[in-house]
């Protein structure tokens, strides 16, 4: 089983596809829509962990409002 990547590794691949489509334009097509494609799961999977990480962050704020009332 692959190791998961790190966010940052994440996030560094998705801006390495951004950078590669405002550098071409004359691409072939169908690297292009497997780089499209890529990105697209790479930001889906990082908006996943931004709203896990969220409500945690939510769970943890909870907890202690509810112990200084």
């Amino acid at each position: 089983m692959p190791k998961e990547k790190k966010f940052a590794e994440l996030f560094k691949e998705l801006e390495e596809i951004t950078k590669k489509f405002e550098e071409r334009s004359n691409e072939d097509l169908d690297t292009s829509v497997k780089e499209f494609e890529r990105g697209l799961e790479i930001a889906q999977e990082l908006k996943a962990r931004l709203q896990d990480i969220e409500l945690k962050v939510k769970k943890i704020q909870a907890k202690y409002e509810h112990k200084e009332s």
